[in-house]
């Protein structure tokens, strides 16, 4: 290996080929890493809406779900598929989380971002630590039509993953 790059440098076109080997590539990371930039924001903006779409869909059966376990029997499926969900009242307090059974330990869930933005403009999303998990989470929250708030929550890491594997 050596002796390749030593017979490289000690002729003129070696040594310009090198340079512009060396040019080219300075060249192209910058845009390199701004393609995958802009993939990266793509793909997870199509993951919150996803999320946003399985919300959704979850309202609908919540809104058929007529007993309390029946609710929590939903709960349990969704959680399943490794998401996490969450139903939070009006005033934020915690009506069901898919992740915690006693809802009482939870804080107000009001202050959250996409909480906030739920309230606000009907959905929201954010990528955060969830304070009960300690782990990232992206989340994606419904405001449903009795002022209720729908939330799920994908762990990261599986979001980060996904992505990756379609780049």
């Amino acid at each position: 290996m050596r002796t390749v790059i030593s017979g490289l440098l000690s002729s003129f076109r070696g040594r310009l080929f090198v340079y512009f080997l060396v040019v080219a590539a300075l060249a192209l990371t910058p845009p390199a890493y701004y393609v995958n930039q802009i993939l990266n924001e793509s793909l997870l903006q199509g993951s919150v809406e996803r999320l946003q779409q399985e919300a959704a869909l979850v309202q609908i059966l919540l809104a058929e779900s007529r007993t309390r376990n029946e609710k929590a029997e939903l709960f349990n499926a969704v959680k399943r598929a490794d998401i996490r969900l969450t139903l939070i009242d009006p005033k934020g307090a915690v009506l069901l989380d898919s992740d915690e059974k006693d809802v009482s330990l939870l804080d107000n869930h009001l202050d959250r971002p996409e909480v906030i933005q739920a309230v606000e403009k009907g959905k929201g999303s954010s990528v955060r630590l969830s304070t009960t998990l300690r782990n990232e989470l992206l989340y994606a929250a419904l405001r449903l039509e009795d002022g209720n708030i729908l939330r799920l929550a994908a762990p990261l890491a599986a979001v980060k993953q996904r992505i990756n594997a379609q780049l």
